[in-house]
């Protein structure tokens, strides 16, 4: 759990067939450095926990995720790291378009894991503004099928960037900072 005061979201899972696991997450900015951690709980002996595929397809296996928004702008970033701490943070120029590298870069990673929990920590040193929009969503392999997990799925398939974009992900001041 958080050292320091932070809003924590419990995300559901798309597919109830998997609501044997817990995912909650949780984000803090601080005046240079946004934090972030997610943890599953629960029996955790069918989720893949090393995905050998390209860092920008981290999606493709168990990977957490992190949109985030600064300012009134359309651009957002996107932060995707592995349980094997392979990383990717791209900046989109609205939704799904323009992506390319952000620039940024991780620090303060740390991974714990027990046979019921599952913690993954990191940081992104920032400058850009105070945090306007977040979305902290888990995607997780389980025997071999993809499971994603938000704070509400709005669709008939989950799409995260989309629900950045909605009212419910706007960030309050007292959510962000401890």
């Amino acid at each position: 759990m958080p050292q320091t005061a932070s809003t924590i979201y419990t995300l559901q899972s798309f597919d109830p067939a998997f609501s044997h696991l817990t995912v909650k997450a949780w984000f803090t900015q601080e005046p240079t450095l946004l934090s972030f951690s997610w943890e599953v709980r629960g029996p955790l002996d069918g989720i893949q926990w090393a995905p050998c595929i390209p860092m920008d397809e981290l999606w493709k296996s168990t990977c957490f995720e992190a949109f985030v928004q600064a300012g009134s702008t359309s651009s957002y970033y996107e932060l995707n790291i592995s349980p094997t701490l392979a990383w990717s943070i791209s900046c989109f120029e609205s939704y799904r378009t323009g992506k390319k590298p952000a620039g940024l870069t991780l620090t303060q990673v740390s991974v714990e894991k027990t046979e019921e929990a599952f913690l993954l920590t990191c940081g992104i040193p920032w400058s850009l503004g105070p945090v306007t929009r977040m979305g902290l969503v888990a995607i997780l392999e389980v025997a071999g099928t993809l499971t994603y997990w938000a704070q509400e799925h709005e669709a008939t398939q989950p799409d995260f960037h989309a629900s950045l974009l909605r009212e419910g992900s706007l960030v309050r001041d007292s959510e962000a900072r401890g």
